[in-house]
């Protein structure tokens, strides 16, 4: 035979080859990686040897090959291995299955806001700081205010009569007024224009021009004099000097400095910091941080977790979870008593009252105060508004009741929906409160809302809706909005329409209002142009349509435009005269130019009148 290592011929008894020393007995290396089935050779060296005997009488030596140990495979002794651990790992893989689940439960639950953080954050929602409505993206009215105050700007309104349907009134076609302002922040200018017309004739224009040092004021249809005041150079001398209106000054009781102060007072409003009087949005932030009022409401509400409903949100039916909530009696006047108090007991605020009120009493040199001092008219009001404070919560102990509401959200923790229910306990019997209010969102969450309103008592039920719809959707704006009150079958509504073309500049605005019987309505269209969004813009309103039962009252025109001041803050236009400096016969002169312009206008009106 052939060995099956090294092909050689071997002898066929042999054990081990004779030339590579192998065993013969084992398998090639090729042949176990392939599985192939053995030789014919292997097979008849695997075969059982007949022993050899050398020698007669001695024990037969046994010379067939010993076959080498088989190793299990891991497979074989997986499958072999005893089956009763397999339930210790079914319970073991249960337990950790059960420990994360109870893990990861606590940790949703934890995650979980407290209800009464999720029914305040809810309401917050409704007019949070973050939501961009869309006619703050389109035109950022809130930019164009601040700029008012805080930027040089220009700007002007007009409104014109242009016809009517009764020939008595169409005879006034052509009669309006209008406005011009200009304001130089910086350098403290400001001008301002008020003009009259009648008939397309220009009746009166009043100018006036102040800054830090001079007023100046001018009338043209009645005098070619600009009249002018310097309040900021010894104006104390100036009055004690002027040979006629300083002994009108004199003779008021009006302190020289007052006038000063007061425009000084006057500027300040343009301040931009903290310390301008009568800050809005500092007095809030004041009233957030410094009371314990909003936190102790919160505190005393009780919320709890109730069924879920599904509303319209977005367009789409939404399952919204719902939180009973009661506001109780005592939470309400523990809450309206913290607040006054904080207002009465602000310092800033009363400040702020106080500077104002000196201002107007040193103006008026104390006429109709009957001789009392700031301090003491501030001190006055301030008893009179606690008055009415204690009298409103006096009211409520006596008459209102706890609230009970039901409020829903939906899952990015905005109010969809809440009810609420109440009574007032009044001298004539019990009034039944019920409040239902869906806000149905859109660009933004009241975008459209349904609102009614429910006031029952022993004469029957007032119901008051109000429905809101609007739609964005870059191209254009509209928003519609009725009113509605329901008594005893009688319905009176109120309504407003507005569109707006983005594209074209287009607008319609339709403002209504009746019972079924009379109704009137007002309508503007126009077109707005030159818009730069939070800097400038200017609205033309084409034609104001008044209407009532039909017939067409009158039409009007107008314009508003704002915008960054363009040249200077220019000074009236006229010769000018100190009104200080000025002496009896000019001031002689200037009065009978007064009087033969106004006698001139005066007959133009009366022949107006009588066509």
């Amino acid at each position: 035979m052939k060995c099956p290592f090294c092909n050689e011929e071997v002898d066929d008894q042999a054990v081990t080859c004779p030339v590579c020393g192998k065993e013969l007995t084992q398998q090639p290396a090729e042949e176990q990686k392939e599985g192939g089935e053995p030789s014919a050779d292997t097979e008849a060296a695997e075969a059982p040897a007949e022993p050899v005997v050398e020698d007669e009488g001695k024990e037969p030596v046994d010379t067939a090959p010993k076959a080498a140990p088989v190793q299990p495979e891991p497979a074989a002794e997986l499958l072999a291995a005893p089956k009763k651990k397999s339930g210790k790992l079914v319970i073991g893989g249960a337990v950790i299955a059960a420990v994360a689940a109870v893990g990861v439960f606590g940790a949703v639950k934890m995650m979980e806001k407290d209800p009464k953080d999720v029914v305040i954050d809810a309401f917050k929602s409704v007019y949070s700081k973050d939501i961009t409505y869309p006619s703050e993206e389109v035109f950022g009215w809130s930019e164009i205010s601040k700029n008012s105050m805080e930027k040089n700007m220009e700007g002007g309104f007009s409104l014109t009569f242009d016809e009517s349907s009764n020939p008595q009134v169409n005879v006034f076609a052509g009669s309006g007024f209008s406005t011009v302002s200009k304001s130089n922040v910086e350098d403290k200018k400001v001008y301002a224009q008020i003009g009259t017309q009648l008939a397309n004739m220009d009746l009166l224009s009043f100018d006036i021009y102040l800054d830090q040092k001079e007023m100046m004021m001018s009338i043209p249809e009645l005098s070619s004099k600009v009249f002018v005041l310097n309040y900021a150079d010894d104006l104390e001398g100036q009055i004690q000097n002027s040979p006629y209106a300083g002994q009108i000054f004199q003779q008021s009781g009006i302190e020289p400095s007052a006038i000063s102060d007061y425009f000084n007072y006057i500027w300040s409003f343009y301040d931009k910091g903290e310390e301008r009087p009568f800050n809005l949005e500092a007095l809030w932030e004041r009233y957030k941080e410094g009371s314990a009022a909003i936190n102790d409401f919160k505190a005393a509400m009780t919320v709890e977790k109730a069924d879920a409903a599904t509303f319209t949100v977005d367009g789409a039916e939404t399952k919204c979870k719902g939180y009973d909530v009661v506001i109780s009696q005592e939470a309400m006047i523990n809450f309206v008593k913290t607040t006054s108090k904080f207002f009465m007991e602000d310092e800033t605020l009363k400040k702020d009252v106080l500077e104002y009120i000196g201002q107007i009493v040193s103006l008026s040199g104390g006429a109709s105060f009957d001789e009392m001092s700031p301090e003491e008219i501030q001190e006055k009001a301030w008893e009179t508004v606690q008055e009415y404070a204690d009298k409103a919560i006096a009211a409520m102990e006596d008459s209102v009741e706890d609230i009970n509401m039901t409020v829903y959200v939906d899952k990015k923790g905005r109010l969809a929906a809440f009810n609420a229910k109440t009574n007032l306990n009044m001298e004539d019997g019990a009034i039944e409160l019920a409040l239902d209010v869906q806000l149905k969102g859109g660009s933004y969450i009241t975008q459209n809302a349904d609102v009614k309103l429910d006031v029952t008592g022993s004469d029957g039920t007032i119901t008051i809706s109000a429905l809101k719809e609007g739609v964005y959707d870059k191209e254009q704006l509209t928003s519609s909005s009725v009113v509605k009150i329901e008594s005893d079958g009688e319905v009176v509504t109120g309504s407003c329409d507005a569109e707006y073309s983005i594209g074209t500049g287009d607008y319609t605005v339709k403002i209504a209002g009746g019972n079924g019987t009379e109704n009137g309505d007002l309508t503007i269209q126009g077109t707005i142009s030159n818009l730069k969004k939070g800097e400038s813009i200017s609205i033309a309103m084409d034609t104001i349509g008044v209407n009532w039962n039909g017939e067409q009252l009158a039409v009007l025109s107008g314009e508003y435009y704002l915008k960054p001041l363009e040249g200077e803050v220019t000074i009236p236009e006229g010769e000018q005269l100190d009104v200080l400096a000025a002496t009896v016969e000019e001031w002689d002169t200037v009065g009978q130019e007064i009087n033969n312009n106004l006698q001139g206008l005066i007959t133009m009106f009366f022949g107006l009148m009588m066509q």
